[in-house]
């Protein structure tokens, strides 16, 4: 009974330990199926670009917060204690000459201090509103950070389920060049055919089996690309889940394009980076006017200690005052502080001049893309289907000896180099496609969450 309920206890704990297993070890055994979203959760945690960008914007936000600060009074608190020590000296009563002896002079002193900015012509406002449109910054590149991982990310995936289906698509070929081996072999001894076309199918299997190697080799590639990005440890044998494939053409006008251009995060970043020149501009404007300071003080102070510390009554006396500070003469640091922000508010603006002609450029381009692209696969889905009514017929034409092995085997080839071309387009064509999702917005949502 005591033997049972040992066994009991270990199999509740075993399915706990498997119950809280975290994510990664399951994929360390290949034991799941992988969805691109999943994989683009786990990207967009890992990340080192995004990460950083993340870490950026927490630190913006922190500072936008305590931007509140510079509408609080500062209040400091001081103490000092000083020793003046006055060596022997001649004191003159008259004409007379007397010597004095050195002396230890000890004064001590505590104070409390206040001080306000009454008026600063707005400046704090516009200090906060800087630190406000820093943070926008951050958070658009944040976006973008999100947006190029998610981009490369798809790309090796894409890549590494092209590698998947032409491994698959080599392996039936292989399985075709075996059976043709033994049709082949069948036909020379009957004399049908030249015992040559054993060698040529012979040669063509070890082209495969090289070409085998090659899509095995670059399939362990992607995989460790991704296990990099998503850092886990993805087995050999997990399986990934085919991306839906777009079949439709795209159709933007101009004004649809320009305000997708105008939404990008390389856009609206710029635009913030933009704002927040202009208003460190204007501070370093108003900072050449007066500005108006209420100040405020408490202060103790003794030659002896118990006085300062011990007689709270005595030895007291306080200050409140305004100040009005004006610079008269600064060696014209304010104008050289006044002209590089100028230059730096001109050079942003002209850089988002800039970035907005080049995103409508490649978002124009990528929409052209795909359609051509789209068009493209379409023809090459008709070229495989006709290539293969071809070659059975060159097949058939073989086996009934009218016809040589080298036009069989040239008809074979175009049919599987057809097939080899369906899968890159395909692909190339799902990658223009998730490009234009990312440029319009569809996975900043899903970044988000």
């Amino acid at each position: 009974m005591k033997h049972r309920s040992r066994t009991f206890g270990l199999s509740i704990a075993l399915l706990i330990i498997c119950g809280f297993t975290p994510w990664t070890s399951r994929f360390a055994i290949g034991q799941d199926t992988l969805r691109w979203s999943q994989v683009a959760d786990r990207v967009l945690s890992q990340t080192p670009a995004v990460r950083k960008a993340r870490a950026e914007l927490q630190f913006a936000k922190t500072l936008e917060h305590l931007q509140f600060g510079a509408y609080l009074p500062a209040l400091s608190l001081g103490f000092s204690s000083s020793r003046n020590e006055q060596g022997p000296r001649q004191v003159y009563l008259g004409a007379e000459p007397f010597e004095q002896s050195g002396q230890s002079y000890f004064y001590h002193s505590t104070g409390l201090n206040l001080s306000y900015v009454l008026f600063d012509w707005g400046n704090r406002h516009r200090k906060s509103r800087a630190f406000e449109e820093q943070s926008h910054s951050k958070q658009w590149a944040l976006v973008q950070a999100q947006r190029e991982a998610l981009q490369e990310a798809f790309s090796t995936y894409c890549d590494l389920l092209a590698a998947q289906e032409a491994l698959q698509l080599i392996e039936e070929e292989q399985t075709m060049l075996e059976r043709q081996h033994t049709l082949v072999s069948r036909l020379a001894n009957r004399g049908l055919q030249p015992s040559v076309d054993l060698k040529r199918v012979e040669v063509e299997q070890r082209n495969l089996q090289a070409e085998i190697y090659r899509q095995r080799g670059e399939m362990k590639n992607n995989r460790q690309t991704l296990s990099s990005s998503m850092d886990i440890n993805v087995s050999g044998t997990a399986h990934f889940a085919p991306v839906k494939v777009p079949k439709d053409s795209m159709l933007y006008g101009d004004k649809s394009i320009t305000a997708i251009a105008e939404n990008a995060p390389g856009i609206r970043k710029q635009k913030m980076i933009v704002h927040s020149a202009q208003t460190e501009a204007r501070i370093i404007h108003w900072e050449q006017f007066p500005q108006l300071s209420l100040a405020a003080s408490y202060q103790r102070g003794n030659e002896r200690f118990p006085e300062v510390y011990g007689s709270l009554p005595q030895n007291w006396n306080t200050v409140l005052s305004m100040q009005l500070s004006f610079s008269l003469f600064n060696r014209n640091t304010e104008r050289i502080q006044q002209e590089k922000q100028s230059l730096q508010v001109s050079t942003a603006s002209w850089d988002l001049k800039n970035q907005r002609r080049q995103l409508r450029l490649q978002f124009q381009k990528l929409l052209d893309d795909y359609n051509v692209q789209v068009h493209q696969y379409h023809l090459q889905q008709q070229n495989v289907h006709d290539y293969e009514v071809i070659y059975k017929y060159e097949q058939e034409a073989y086996q009934a000896g009218s016809n040589e092995y080298r036009d069989y085997l040239s008809a074979l080839r175009a049919y599987v180099t057809a097939r080899q071309n369906a899968i890159k387009i395909k692909y190339q064509m799902t990658k223009t496609h998730f490009r234009i999702e990312l440029f319009t917005g569809r996975w900043d949502h899903f970044a988000e969450e």
